[in-house]
């Protein structure tokens, strides 16, 4: 007998790709649920581990020549990286109805409003009529998009609240923010949900921004979408789970998670799992059950990898304390796994073309383990194109 976890963790591994790769050409598929790119790069070890010999090159081939793959601010208000014809299952289905406030990301901005005496729908009005700069300008660096933006808004605000605008802002301790930046940066997210924001190729400097128009014209205006397929995307991915674990994963509103939920209630199925109620998509259900124990397979996932993403994460490691190891507020470790489940976590330094790793195990493992965790860790670093130089192993 296998338990609940562990028949979870089999089923969610293989719709995740990760119990056995993807051929060669399968990126898209692989990014069906999409691969956070915050911190800037993450989201290619994340691919490597999805898709057969799959190099740095032919992923940036992707998405900056092919653009086949694209990066806005989605769930969460993360970056993420998804195929380009998702985008509106990852833009347009974000964007709430009028009773379902606030955006995504959004909710931090109430003291600006109440500081400013302005209400979120004028903020936003007056930035969607700036941002069309970007349908012909690029803009390399977040803070300089801010900062742009903010200076644009700043003659469509009432006089009176135009000194309160260029004030420091109350987010950023280190005082080198506006407060008018920081509205910006927070409105930047409903932006990206319709459009009007994208990043564009990454320059030395950091990031660049574009509209969707500008970089992707076939997709402009965002083409219509069932709001269910983001639902039906979560569930295929995290299944077996239930509306307040898509709720978290989206980073919206109550109203609006159950409002996306409500649209696939008809394609579920009821299960009970970990004693709990849960449901799983009709057509997942024939997978869930042939679904086997997974046998010796070690990983090292990167932080923030969409496997690590779920809500129900005593599903991978039971340990409350070690959970806030590796889930944490900011800073997130990579994740070492054995069967799908979290055995450990890792970080990595890098210098010109060398890299560092130091992995911390919660578990002991075999001499014939430790040694394939050093090809895996030989393999990512080949894969980021830096020699090994120094891995560390503490229990």
């Amino acid at each position: 007998m296998w338990s609940d976890e562990e028949h979870i963790r089999s089923f969610r591994m293989h719709v995740h790709h990760l119990d056995r790769m993807l051929p060669a050409g399968s990126l898209k598929e692989a990014a069906f649920i999409g691969f956070q790119n915050s911190p800037p790069g993450i989201w290619e070890i994340a691919a490597f581990q999805r898709v057969e010999g799959i190099t740095r090159t032919q992923l940036q081939q992707a998405l900056i020549e092919e653009r086949s793959l694209l990066q806005a601010w989605s769930i969460r208000g993360v970056p993420l990286v998804f195929p380009s014809e998702d985008v509106a299952v990852f833009l347009t289905s974000l964007i709430p109805q009028a009773d379902e406030r606030p955006w995504i990301y959004t909710d931090g901005l109430r003291a600006a409003l109440t500081q400013l005496d302005l209400s979120f729908e004028e903020l936003l009005s007056w930035l969607s009529a700036c941002i069309s700069m970007l349908d012909t300008t690029v803009i390399v660096r977040k803070e300089a998009l801010d900062q742009r933006l903010a200076s644009l808004m700043e003659p469509l605000l009432p006089p009176s609240r135009r000194a309160l605008w260029r004030s420091p802002s109350p987010y950023d301790p280190k005082g080198k923010q506006l407060l008018g930046e920081a509205v910006v940066s927070f409105l930047l997210r409903p932006c990206a949900h319709m459009g009007k924001v994208v990043f564009g190729a990454r320059q030395e400097e950091g990031p660049s921004f574009l509209s969707l128009r500008a970089w992707l014209p076939a997709l402009d205006p965002l083409p219509p979408c069932d709001p269910s397929r983001l639902a039906r995307r979560f569930l295929h991915a995290y299944g077996p789970s239930d509306r307040h674990c898509f709720q978290k994963w989206l980073g919206g509103s109550t109203r609006q998670a159950r409002r996306l939920w409500t649209g696939i209630e008809e394609s579920l199925v009821e299960l009970e799992v970990m004693g709990k109620k849960r449901y799983l998509l009709c057509e997942d259900l024939e997978e869930w059950k042939q679904a086997a124990p997974l046998t010796g397979k070690l990983q090292l996932l990167a932080a923030h990898d969409p496997y690590l993403e779920l809500r129900d994460r005593e599903v991978l490691l039971a340990s409350s304390s070690l959970q806030k190891q590796v889930w944490r507020i900011q800073g997130n470790p990579g994740a070492l796994l054995r069967d799908g489940a979290v055995i450990g976590s890792w970080r990595m330094r890098t210098q010109a073309e060398r890299m560092q790793m130091t992995l911390t195990l919660f578990e002991a493992i075999s001499a014939k383990e430790r040694q394939r965790l050093c090809e895996e860790a030989e393999k990512l670093a080949a894969f980021l194109g830096r020699s090994l130089t120094d891995l560390q192993i503490h229990t």
